[in-house]
């Protein structure tokens, strides 16, 4: 059975680990030319000593602290949170414009997974997934782009949007990708008329959902490993603290995130001005992961060249949950197959139960800073 509509988002459980202070400063910087491609440079961090360790006796009990028993029947492949049962369903992934003048948006609050990425004029627009929650609207539905294919293709979903040049669209549907097109009259896509053109195409998620086909009934894969708390998370365990990241996409576009000990999530802006709902809700994460990739411009035959972010070997990625980030790398293999996300050990970083934003940063043209 799937979700109430109405139903709210997510709030992790379990408590933030005590740590000790740290005085940090990254930063990744670069060019601003987007065809230019060059290595993000090494962050570095300063580290206060830590206090010795008291000593340990030999009456010192030492205790091991018991596995925390899943007291949930099952839980929601993109998020990680508990539930009677997994909804029947395949993803719904949904192309969304980042522009001002497509702010406030609709639905995102809803969203699973929030991939962002750098498109034309160095603005950004996002793919939204949907599979826990459905909102009644999802607005403004935007064109696709060629890094689109790598990002949806691995959830065997359905991919609305409302339109792509040619070439993209028929890139997008050999990755084996299900298209419904505002443009090509696919229904549950429509305009509203309190937003000018072209930033008022609304999508209505049962009914995209409605029109899968046979191949695309089951509840998609997941790009990531999930800890039983927010508390268990690896960045939480193995974390360093941070209150602000700062995400810069392009010259023209930054994002924000800033840690919420209230709500235990990092709230987001676009620039300075706080990143709202249409509804009036805060948007926010409970986990922020910042993937830095080469970008380019594509070279689709028949097609104009745009920014296509390259999605494909390896990179350097941040992981932020419970007020603290790790450093470690993204791996990532052809269109269909998911990201890998490990740690700066080489293991799979284990993610706070919670939505998820995902920064496409450019390497060279973008960058981030912690503090």
């Amino acid at each position: 059975m799937s979700q109430p509509r109405n139903l709210r988002r997510r709030f992790a459980s379990g408590a933030l680990i005590a740590a000790l202070p740290l005085t940090l400063a990254l930063a990744l910087s670069g060019c601003t030319n987007a065809a230019l491609i060059n290595d993000v440079p090494v962050v570095t961090e300063t580290v206060e000593p830590a206090a010795p360790a008291p000593d340990v006796t030999e009456e010192t009990p030492v205790t091991e602290e018991p596995a925390t028993e899943d007291t949930y029947a099952a839980r929601w492949p993109l998020t990680g949170m508990g539930t009677d049962a997994v909804a029947d369903r395949p993803a719904l992934l949904v192309k969304v414009e980042n522009s001002a003048a497509a702010r406030p948006q609709t639905g995102l609050e809803f969203a699973d997974i929030v991939y962002e990425q750098v498109v034309e004029g160095g603005m950004t627009r996002y793919v939204a997934v949907y599979h826990s929650q459905l909102p009644d609207q999802i607005l403004p539905v935007r064109s696709a782009r060629p890094t689109d294919v790598p990002i949806v293709t691995p959830y065997g979903g359905i991919f609305a949007y409302s339109g792509a040049q040619a070439a993209f669209i028929q890139a997008i549907n050999n990755a084996g990708n299900q298209s419904l097109i505002f443009d090509s009259g696919a229904p549950g896509l429509f305009r509203v008329g309190d937003r000018p053109a072209p930033h008022n195409v609304a999508g209505d998620p049962e009914v995209l959902l409605a029109q899968a086909n046979a191949s695309r009934v089951s509840p998609p894969n997941s790009e990531m490993e999930f800890a039983p708390s927010l508390a268990q998370s690896t960045a939480v365990t193995e974390g360093t603290d941070v209150s602000n990241l700062a995400v810069r996409m392009s010259s023209a576009f930054t994002a924000n995130y800033q840690w919420d000990p209230a709500t235990q999530t990092f709230l987001r802006s676009d620039g300075t001005a706080p990143s709202m709902s249409s509804t009036g809700e805060r948007l926010s994460a409970t986990n922020v992961v910042l993937v830095a990739a080469d970008i380019t411009m594509s070279t689709l035959p028949g097609a104009s060249a745009v920014p296509e972010t390259i999605l494909q070997g390896s990179g350097r990625a941040i992981f932020a949950a419970g007020g603290k980030y790790i450093e470690g790398t993204w791996q990532k293999g052809g269109n269909a197959d998911t990201f890998t996300f490990l740690d700066a050990n080489g293991y799979p970083v284990q993610f706070a139960p919670g939505n998820t934003w995902i920064q496409l940063v450019p390497n060279g043209s973008g960058g981030w800073t912690l503090s």
